[in-house]
């Protein structure tokens, strides 16, 4: 019995696990464990990027929402400037 990289080793086999950094006494529950630490790492990456991009979409929405308001405003104050022209020309012709 030999210790390769802190782990107590009995064979080949277990030599082989421990230059990977695998528990020999518990192999399965090691690599286990490192893949859901891997598939916790993918599905935070993916949370951010899903509030990253519903961030993006709510800041579009604003700006749209912005660029609507201002254009109806233009709009209104140009119907009033010409409803003004309209009821000057009224009074002048009467």
């Amino acid at each position: 019995m030999d210790v390769v990289n802190g782990y107590r080793c009995r064979d080949n086999t277990d030599r082989e696990y421990a230059k990977q950094g695998i528990d020999p006494a518990s192999p399965q529950k090691t690599a286990n464990k490192e893949k859901t630490e891997k598939d916790m790492e993918v599905v935070a990456r993916a949370n951010a990027d899903t509030i990253r991009l519903t961030t993006e979409a709510q800041e579009a929405r604003k700006a749209a929402r912005q660029r609507a308001q201002s254009e109806s405003d233009a709009a209104v104050h140009a119907a009033k400037q010409a409803a003004q022209r309209m009821s000057h020309a009224v009074d002048i012709s009467a």
